[in-house]
């Protein structure tokens, strides 16, 4: 496999090798949709570890056969037939900075914390211990610790989303 491009805030693209990868793929007539491994560029690395990697995206689809399903804010395709994973993977720019990490889970929490049900009851457990789970996961089992810092960052990061979207949950219920 070449080496990957150096990370830079920018859409998605997916190299030349996994345009060659595309190419072949694509000729495979009974195929509805392709997973495409995302690789996330962010604060100057690829994140091959700390769960970020491999995430599988269903990203190329025929379109006669898609319809939208999921739960905002994780809207995704969906096809009713065949799916083949794809090894080349599709380089994601997730966030600029910090800041805008930061800015998007604000935003994200808000619109996760409207999808759960009204009446769903939201303890001390669920706030304490949810988060502190997802970022053992992320930092230990996953390997985010070989990141060092910026590992750590993201592994904390993604609890406090957690943390967030559970506390609005409880704010909203508690309003009610």
């Amino acid at each position: 496999m070449p080496t990957t491009p150096t990370p830079t805030p920018a859409p998605q693209n997916v190299g030349d090798y996994g345009c060659q990868t595309l190419e072949v793929a694509t000729t495979n007539i009974d195929v509805d949709g392709f997973s495409i491994p995302r690789l996330v560029g962010y604060l100057g690395r690829w994140w091959w570890r700390g769960g970020w990697y491999p995430r599988p995206v269903l990203r190329l689809v025929r379109r006669e056969h898609t319809t939208w399903g999921g739960t905002d804010p994780h809207d995704r395709a969906e096809v009713p037939g065949r799916v083949v994973g794809l090894q080349a993977p599709i380089f994601h720019y997730t966030y600029e900075d910090v800041y805008d990490h930061l800015r998007s889970v604000a935003k994200l929490t808000a619109v996760a914390a409207r999808e759960v049900p009204p009446g769903r009851h939201v303890g001390a457990a669920r706030l304490a211990f949810e988060p502190v789970w997802r970022f053992l996961r992320a930092y230990l089992l996953r390997g985010g610790f070989r990141e060092g810092m910026p590992g750590f960052f993201v592994a904390a990061t993604d609890a406090f989303y957690l943390f967030v979207r559970w506390t609005r949950v409880w704010d909203r219920e508690r309003r009610t």
